[in-house]
């Protein structure tokens, strides 16, 4: 992204971030790349326009962007956040304003930047993507997760290693079962309480699980979250070795049921 950022190729240039909510996508943006863009030897503006926001449920999008393509800058860099929130036409809609601005822009020595960040792919959006490309504007997309070492690292720096390691192999399980979207570090805070109540099971299965994914019922989440803490037990009782044939034939065994 940096590298794409210095880059002064065509009019229209787009730089698109797929990963699951609470990778650190906006984190990284504000407070990394925002100082670089305005303080850097190309200085710039920062504009960034949340998708999510009510003032769309009004005004057309493009109207709403309109005083960032106001501003009088020679370098306007776009952050588009919460892309996967737009529907066809509003995405189609913001290429067609990008575009335009983009081509009055280059008139007036001045150059558009646009990222934007979706917390997921739509089906639709490779087909936009390309039909983008076609229009002649250069898109670079990038997809990624967020691993479980890194919530586990983030787990053990507020427990002690055998309430993480069991936190974060629930954590795991949920994911690897369901997707990335389920469980994010957003949900850590409500997770690490759950844990340290008198009932963390219940407690995890309920507040947590259950709040992200009621179609699952009660009973499924304390099963699935009893398989993953009951197994890190037994680590623990009989030794340090991860066993992963153990894990995995509990969770078939849930699954079948």
């Amino acid at each position: 992204l940096k590298s794409w950022l210095q880059q002064k190729g065509a009019v229209f240039s787009s730089f698109i971030i797929f990963s699951p909510p609470g990778a650190g996508k906006t984190f990284f943006l504000e407070r990394i790349l925002k100082g670089e863009i305005e303080d850097g030897p190309e200085k710039g503006v920062f504009y960034p326009f949340d998708c999510s926001s009510d003032r769309l449920i009004e005004e057309a999008l493009s109207g709403v962007l309109a005083q960032a393509f106001e501003i009088k800058t020679h370098r306007l860099v776009l952050i588009v956040d919460e892309f996967h929130m737009l529907s066809r036409a509003q995405k189609l809609e913001l290429f067609a304003c990008l575009k335009s601005q983009s081509e009055r822009s280059s008139t007036l020595n001045r150059r558009i930047q646009c990222v934007l960040i979706g917390n997921r792919k739509e089906l639709e959006d490779s087909e936009l993507v390309q039909m983008w490309k076609n229009e002649g504007a250069e898109v670079e997309q990038v997809e990624a997760r967020l691993p479980v070492l890194h919530v586990e690292m983030c787990l053990k720096s507020k427990l002690d290693d055998y309430d993480s390691h069991g936190l974060a192999m629930w954590y795991g399980t949920i994911r690897s079962l369901f997707s990335d979207h389920v469980l994010s570090l957003r949900m850590v805070n409500d997770s690490l309480a759950a844990i340290k109540g008198s009932r963390p099971r219940i407690a995890l299965a309920e507040k947590v699980l259950l709040k992200k994914m009621p179609s699952l019922g009660m009973t499924t989440c304390e099963q699935i979250t009893d398989s993953c803490l009951h197994f890190v037990e037994s680590l623990h009782l009989v030794d340090d070795r991860f066993d992963k044939t153990k894990l995995a034939a509990s969770l078939s065994s849930l699954c079948m049921e």
